[in-house]
C-alpha cells in the first residue's frame, strides 16, 4: 500500500511553511531521503527551487513521529511549499521516500492542505516563524536557531608589579 503524502498548514500559520507528514511508512525515520516529481513534465524538484529531469532526493536525517504516534512528520520551508504551490490546479506531485541503507522505499502522492499559503502570500520580510520552540529556517525538516555565541567572561590578567625607579 503506498504512503500517504500531506503537506498541512502550522499552527500558528506562518505563509511558506508546512508540515510535511507521512502516513503508512514502513522503515526506520533515520536517515532517510525523498523526490519530488511534477506530472506534467516529469521534471524533480532540486535545491534552490529549480526543476530538472534528473532525480534530486532532499536528505531528511530524522522524520520525527507526529502527535498521533504513527505518522512521520518534518517542517519544511518555502524551497518545498512555495513550489509546489506555484503550480496549476492540474499538477500533482509524486512522492518517493527512500531509506538507503535498507533499500526501502514508497511513494505517494504530495496532497497540499488547503490552508497552506506560499511565502508571497504573507510578508516575505518577516522573520521566519517559530513553530514549538523551534525556529524553522528555509530547509528540509526542523532546524533549531543557531545558539547565540557565548561570550567567555574576559580574562584579567594581573599587570607585572613593576619596581619603582631608584
Amino acid at each position: 500500500m503506498p504512503i500517504r503524502v500531506n503537506l498541512l498548514a502550522l499552527e500558528p500559520h506562518a505563509h511558506g511553511y508546512a508540515r510535511l507528514v507521512i502516513k503508512g511508512w514502513k522503515g526506520s525515520q533515520q536517515q532517510l531521503e525523498f523526490t519530488l516529481q511534477r506530472n506534467s513534465d516529469d521534471h524533480y524538484l532540486h535545491e534552490g527551487q529549480k526543476w530538472s529531469n534528473n532525480p534530486f532526493w532532499f536528505q531528511v536525517p530524522e522524520f520525527p513521529l507526529a502527535a498521533d504516534g504513527k505518522s512521520l512528520e518534518v517542517l519544511v520551508g518555502p524551497q518545498i511549499v512555495d513550489t509546489l504551490l506555484e503550480g496549476s490546479v492540474d499538477t500533482t506531485f509524486s512522492f518517493v521516500l527512500n531509506e538507503p541503507a535498507t533499500g526501502t522505499k514508497d511513494h505517494g502522492v504530495v496532497l497540499p492542505g488547503r490552508d497552506v499559503t506560499s511565502r508571497a502570500a504573507g510578508d516575505e520580510k518577516a522573520a521566519p516563524p517559530v513553530w514549538k520552540g523551534i525556529i524553522l529556517a528555509d530547509v528540509v525538516g526542523s532546524v533549531p536557531a543557531p545558539a547565540a555565541p557565548v561570550e567567555a567572561p574576559p580574562v584579567v590578567v594581573a599587570e607585572p608589579a613593576t619596581e619603582p625607579a631608584p
